[in-house]
């Protein structure tokens, strides 16, 4: 691919075709692909939109879509954003499924000293799910059990066992907010308590280090119908960014990835908005 014309801090986006585990509809093994064409349209001369694409970015393949083993996936994903931080390049992960932000995750080795900042619509704590550890649906779990503080936004499906198990025995989702203040600590706002209270209670006492994943199903499916497990009532497109702008102010970004793009399930607009999502991540980056 051809980089594109900006001024920002270098990127290598790591594409993670990887859907071994989907479990409801398949299909985010091509999603890298719809966003890299989506990338290489947008013009930097665009006046109706404050992001720029970075000025220096690579693109690179961390494995091919037919790729079902769960161990070469986290060793080829670790390897490419391991080269991208060594050269002093921002990685931006661009899934798949989201088994592939543990991969990621997998390259510091100060857990602690990294917050994982999650918008999705679910919780994404099982300890396993339909026979592995390594599902879409125990990402955040892989996360919190490296040691990763962990900040959980805009979630509207969970079950009890899995809130339980990182928020104590009395956690309900119903309440809008979970704290767990012991190491590694975690906060979990609902969809309606972020409307409710708004982002600020989630990120106090947030760390300056963050790697920032996001489901593209933490939206809502009237803007983002393209994901594989879609839920009802989601962020807005601009709730969004301003809910990321509340995370990374005065913050330092040290990677992300955008994940669960089904692109056949739409007419192009979720690869488009994941495309625009990378962009702002890159220039804050």
């Amino acid at each position: 691919m051809t980089p594109m014309a900006g001024a920002h801090r270098p990127v290598t986006f790591v594409a993670a075709p990887y859907e071994a585990t989907a479990s409801f509809v398949a299909g985010c093994g091509f999603g890298p692909d719809a966003i890299a064409e989506r990338l290489a349209g947008l013009d930097p001369n665009d006046a109706c939109h404050a992001v720029e694409a970075p000025a220096d970015w690579t693109w690179v393949e961390a494995h091919p879509r037919t790729l079902c083993d769960p161990a070469a996936m986290r060793r080829e994903v670790s390897r490419h954003v391991r080269e991208a931080l060594a050269a002093g390049r921002l990685p931006l992960v661009v899934g798949g499924e989201h088994t592939v932000t543990p991969a990621a995750l997998a390259v510091w080795d100060d857990a602690a000293g990294v917050t994982v900042v999650q918008f999705d619509a679910h919780a994404d704590l099982r300890a396993d799910y339909e026979g592995t550890p390594w599902n879409h649906a125990c990402a955040m779990r892989r996360a919190f059990e490296r040691g990763h503080p962990l900040v959980q936004l805009g979630i509207r499906s969970a079950l009890h066992e899995e809130l339980q198990d990182v928020y104590g025995p009395a956690a309900d989702g119903s309440s809008g907010l979970l704290m767990r203040e012991a190491t590694p600590t975690a906060r979990l706002l609902t969809r309606s308590g972020l409307r409710s209270r708004g982002v600020e209670p989630a990120l106090r006492g947030l760390g300056e280090r963050v790697y920032v994943t996001i489901d593209l199903d933490a939206l809502d499916p009237s803007c983002a119908p393209g994901v594989g497990t879609p839920e009802p009532d989601g962020l807005s497109y601009l709730e969004l960014l301003d809910a990321l702008d509340a995370v990374l102010d005065g913050r330092t970004l040290v990677g992300a990835d955008v994940v669960e793009l089904c692109p056949a399930r739409d007419d192009g607009r979720t690869a488009l908005l994941a495309a625009r999502l990378l962009a702002w991540l890159a220039d804050r980056g």
